[in-house]
């Protein structure tokens, strides 16, 4: 779904979303593990790590209205003076 999203922007996003996301599993396999090692059990890890829906939301939401406000224009459209 997530891929989905990003249909309407540029192709090169594509790659920096995929290293996130595939950061974002190793970060939460470490976090995972280092608070078993810890002992921090699964249900206080969960309750730690629920306020992050709301940040997730709120960015996903300023995502949606930046793409609303700023159309994306694909390059075969835009003139050779504006390539960046």
């Amino acid at each position: 779904m997530f891929l989905g999203f990003l249909k309407g922007y540029p192709s090169e996003l594509i790659g920096d979303v995929s290293t996130g996301t595939g950061f974002a599993g190793i970060f939460a396999t470490g976090t995972l593990l280092g608070s078993k090692a810890i002992g921090i059990s699964s249900q206080y890890l969960f309750f730690m790590e629920m306020p992050t829906i709301i940040i997730y939301f709120c960015a996903f939401k300023w995502l949606c209205d930046q793409k609303k406000l700023y159309k994306f224009v694909p390059d075969e459209k835009r003139s050779n003076n504006e390539k960046v």
